[in-house]
């Protein structure tokens, strides 16, 4: 039910689903496990987790994504406003549907390294992620 939170702890090696609308699921932990559910009204959060997959069929418009490696998040189109927040993560990748229906879905790295400059004429610190080109 949409006050009902979702709280998963050093699950292994599992597919979950969570069916109907919910208030927040958190994945605490979890190795190799895929989480598949409708919707969620506050959040989705990854907290010390390692290959894990998480994919929306409704809507959710927060994931975070907190000392993670291997993460995938698969959005619906319902979702492509959604905003997502990582912090100590490595190989954090967003799959999101292509332009138009029958398009194939497209994978996005979001990145793990940044560079931060002095700005002289600003007098403050200016941050980009780091481009890796060849």
């Amino acid at each position: 039910e949409k006050q009902q939170k979702v709280y998963v702890y050093q699950c292994t090696e599992s597919v979950l689903e969570v069916t109907g609308k919910v208030n927040a699921i958190s994945l605490d932990g979890c190795k190799k496990t895929a989480l598949i559910f409708d919707s969620c009204v506050s959040g989705v959060e990854l907290i010390n987790c390692s290959s894990c997959k998480v994919q929306v069929k409704g809507s959710c418009m927060t994931f975070t994504v907190d000392k993670c490696s291997g993460t995938q998040l698969i959005l619906n189109r319902d979702c492509l406003a959604a905003e997502v927040i990582s912090a100590k993560s490595s190989e954090l990748n967003i799959v999101v549907p292509g332009e138009k229906e029958n398009d194939e879905f497209k994978e996005f790295a979001i990145p793990e390294q940044f560079v931060s400059k002095w700005d002289k004429d600003g007098g403050k610190w200016v941050t980009e992620s780091m481009a890796h080109t060849g």
